[in-house]
């Protein structure tokens, strides 16, 4: 059974918020509740990927991106800035 497409959504906003404002310890525990609420949905897991780049943790960020485009291969082009 699929949870509903948006769960988590409220999450990922809010963490990208903090993004924005370099706060990426907070961003990234909201952006893992996010993958947490919902797995299905690859948006929260490219997020988490790029908040984990910008704390310099490479290896787990690298995961977390190639996860969410495994799952969403079309998403591309927003990879090679982060992946490279």
């Amino acid at each position: 059974m699929r949870l509903l497409p948006t769960l988590g959504y409220d999450w990922d906003s809010i963490a990208m918020h903090l993004v924005s404002r370099e706060a990426f310890e907070v961003a990234e525990s909201q952006l893992r509740r996010a993958v947490w609420l919902n797995r299905y949905e690859a948006r929260a897991k490219f997020h988490l990927g790029w908040c984990l780049f910008r704390e310099k943790k490479y290896p787990e960020a690298k995961k977390w991106i190639l996860c969410a485009l495994e799952q969403r291969p079309g998403d591309k082009e927003r990879a090679p800035a982060v992946v490279s």
